[in-house]
């Protein structure tokens, strides 16, 4: 009779187990979704970042007349050579509704940014 109930036991056991170990489905964040524009902008200031929670390079660009806003622009076509941190830039494009991703600061907003221009640019 104990040898039953430990087989009982075994068999629920194994069963849950392979209940929990169903295949997760994988999301790829960041994927750039184009598809609501916020607003434009025109030879904006901006400093290149990687930022870890979106996994990808981003222009952190400071709002005009305001003292801490800044628009994280998660950035989906940054050519190769803009790469590196740090990275002082003049840029114009698209800034695109995200929802995906939070603010870690108050007065920061994440955005996908769809560059027409960019350049590099050195503070005098």
């Amino acid at each position: 009779m104990k040898l039953a109930n430990l087989f009982k036991i075994v068999s629920l056991s194994f069963l849950l187990i392979l209940e929990g170990c169903e295949e997760e489905e994988l999301q790829e964040l960041g994927d750039c979704n184009m598809e609501i524009i916020v607003k434009s902008v025109t030879e904006a200031k901006g400093i290149v970042w990687y930022d870890e929670q979106v996994k990808s390079y981003a222009i952190f660009a400071g709002i005009p007349e305001t003292f801490d806003g800044q628009d994280i622009g998660i950035v989906c076509d940054l050519p190769e050579q803009f790469e590196v941190e740090a990275t002082a830039v003049t840029f114009s494009g698209n800034y695109y509704q995200n929802s995906e991703f939070v603010s870690q600061m108050p007065g920061q907003t994440y955005y996908y940014l769809e560059l027409t221009n960019v350049e590099t640019f050195l503070n005098k």
